[in-house]
């Protein structure tokens, strides 16, 4: 939100977004996602029918708030759903045939623990792709009749579907590694909402949060912070301008790009810059103005005068942001030439010669960790006190008159590297106003803890689901005893080995939260809120 509000003003970009209702929604959906199951394919992709029992997971709390029975049944033959004796024996090693049709029917139902003190309407629905993969031409969804829980609890959202396909390479990898995922959408009630929020606050407080020093949470960068490269380019216009016999400054002419200068007379150097880049750079001052580095050229050989430089009393500096985006800012400082102690800056120059000064200064930008310097090279030549240019003069003059120099700067900005964790993306952006954000109250986002819960929702149904696999192959199998085992004993090791030392791999995870307090920076950014560590001797 924060990118379009600073797109906003801009009428390339502003027509690409919709910032009416910052933090509402004028139409909220009847229906809101409430939890999945996920079924293994496993079994389907071997040709064997099966059900298995789901837990279903709410993706908001992680937590199985029902359960599901789901049940695949093959309508082809080659596979009756009957273990044969060769199928006990060797369950797992005949798969579905590659450019033949293959036919199953999908029944879900037995749908328990979805109270309707918390959802009045409920459906359940499948997509196409959850069940053969990708590879088809269009994606469809099979939706369950809706359950009106208010006038019977013991209705459930019942699904039956046959679906026939060409199997494809991709559809038996599909088959082989996926999971068939059942969605489940519901009319909330508002005590569903009131648990949610009682939820997420009790799973932050349980979190041991670094506070910031308004005593909020640190929040999530914005997206229109400094976290990675950028480009942009600066019009610089340096005048000079000279005291009047009427006691007011006027700017000198530039005859061939060369300032011309009088003798003796006291002097005042202006800076300007412009750019167009909006908000994304924002400059509040230029500071450390300098000029030295004397040097003079005469027939295309320069030779340097003095090295030293000599510091610019900048009285103020001013910042002018227009609604188009760009954004101008001046300042201005008294030069005494004398302060150089360079003979060639207090007498006439010869005709021949020209003096060139270098010019530094410092330009402070907010997103930046240190002032961004500029240099620019100001060609000069010192006439007498009383020298006028006539109009004829001017007329006949190979080149044009100008009162200002100009120059084009293009700059990088690139963020430094990280250094600890509190350089990190989790930087404190509570300051930081968005309009609209005063309606949220007390309400902050989820920090770590939703990626925490994320994580083991996200490992539990995997490992539920590879469960029933498990259980419906020892089913088909019956005593174990029966089966022969054909691996090497060391081959066997070696796999049991490499799983203990998966697992144990994911064991230990190092907490950002707890990190000691360090120096932040301005530009920092990283990918992964955690890290692992490897077990010792692994």
């Amino acid at each position: 939100m924060r990118h379009v509000r600073a797109l906003k003003e801009r009428p390339n970009y502003s027509l690409h977004f919709r910032d009416e209702g910052t933090f509402t929604n004028s139409s909220p959906p009847s229906y809101a996602f409430i939890g999945s199951a996920r079924a293994p394919l496993r079994l389907l992709a071997n040709r064997i029918s099966h059900d298995v029992t789901l837990p279903i997971i709410c993706p908001y709390t992680m937590e199985a708030i029902g359960s599901c029975r789901s049940t695949f049944t093959l309508s082809s033959s080659g596979s009756s759903g009957v273990a044969s004796p060769e199928s006990v024996s060797r369950p797992l090693k005949g798969t579905v045939p590659v450019g033949q049709r293959y036919s199953f029917e999908v029944l879900l139902n037995g749908v328990k623990g979805i109270s309707s003190s918390y959802f009045s309407t409920i459906h359940a629905q499948v997509r196409l792709s959850s069940l053969v993969g990708d590879d088809i031409a269009s994606d469809d969804i099979f939706i369950s009749p809706s359950i009106d829980l208010t006038e019977s609890s013991s209705a459930h959202p019942s699904l039956r579907k046959t679906i026939t396909v060409l199997i494809t390479p991709s559809m038996v990898e599909h088959m082989n590694s996926g999971y068939a995922i059942f969605e489940f959408y519901a009319v909330p009630r508002p005590q569903y909402l009131e648990r949610l929020s009682r939820w997420d606050i009790s799973r932050e407080a349980s979190n041991a949060i670094v506070q910031s020093p308004m005593g909020r949470p640190p929040m999530r960068r914005c997206e229109t912070d400094f976290v990675g490269e950028e480009h942009h380019d600066i019009l610089a216009t340096v005048t000079v301008s000279e005291l009047s016999s009427s006691g007011t400054y006027a700017p000198v002419e530039l005859i061939d790009d060369v300032f011309q200068l009088h003798q003796g007379v006291q002097r005042r150097l202006g800076i300007k810059l412009h750019h167009s880049s909006g908000k994304s750079l924002q400059w509040t001052s230029i500071d450390n103005v300098t000029i030295g580095d004397i040097r003079t050229k005469a027939k295309d050989q320069i030779t340097t005068v003095d090295e030293g430089h000599v510091s610019l009393k900048v009285n103020c500096s001013d910042v002018d942001n227009s609604p188009d985006g760009t954004s101008t800012l001046s300042a201005s400082g008294t030069w005494d030439t004398a302060a150089h102690s360079c003979i060639h800056l207090d007498r006439r120059t010869r005709s021949e010669q020209i003096i060139i000064v270098r010019l530094v200064f410092m330009v402070n930008v907010e997103t930046l960790h240190e002032p961004a310097s500029f240099t620019l090279d100001l060609p000069l030549r010192i006439l007498a006190r009383e020298s006028r240019r006539s109009s004829l003069m001017s007329y006949f003059a190979s080149g044009k008159i100008h009162n200002s120099l100009t120059a084009i700067y293009g700059i990088d900005l690139v963020p430094p590297i990280a250094q600890s964790t509190q350089d990190l993306w989790r930087l404190d952006t509570a300051k930081k106003h968005v309009p609209g954000e005063e309606g949220l109250g007390d309400w902050r986002p989820r920090g770590v803890s939703l990626l925490e819960d994320w994580q083991r929702a996200t490992k539990t149904a995997k490992g539920i689901a590879d469960k029933q696999v498990t259980a419906t192959i020892l089913d088909l199998l019956g005593d174990l005893g029966q089966v022969e085992i054909v691996k090497e004993s060391d081959e066997l090791l070696r796999a049991s080995l490499k799983l203990w030392e998966q697992q144990m791999n994911q064991r230990y995870l190092v907490s950002l939260m707890l990190a000691p307090e360090s120096r932040q920076l301005n530009s920092r950014l990283t990918l992964n809120p955690k890290k692992t560590m490897p077990f010792p001797g692994s």
